[in-house]
């Protein structure tokens, strides 16, 4: 979060992937699930909106029923900002 707070996205998203790997080798599915995310928003936010999509869906297989809204609503945005306003209307 330290990076997220300095904008520094790049730090962020080398240190959530890290996160991830860990919550994987632990098996951790909602630890997965914030890594993913934490992944796929710092990626958003540093520009690289197609990488970030992926970590997006990743997510999204990852979350229950209960816990999916996130990833849903920051496909719809990433799609959106990729221009793809169809695609989009399906994940919000």
């Amino acid at each position: 979060m330290v990076y997220e707070e300095k904008r520094s996205y790049h730090k962020a998203v080398k240190f959530y992937k890290r996160f991830l790997g860990f919550a994987k080798a632990m098996e951790d599915k909602i630890g997965m699930s914030l890594g993913a995310n934490r992944v796929a928003v710092n990626l958003f936010y540093d520009g690289q909106i197609r990488k970030s999509i992926s970590f997006h869906h990743e997510n999204l297989k990852l979350s229950d029923n209960e816990n999916c809204f996130a990833a849903y609503y920051n496909l719809g945005i990433s799609h959106r900002a990729q221009g793809e306003f169809e695609t989009s209307l399906n994940f919000l």
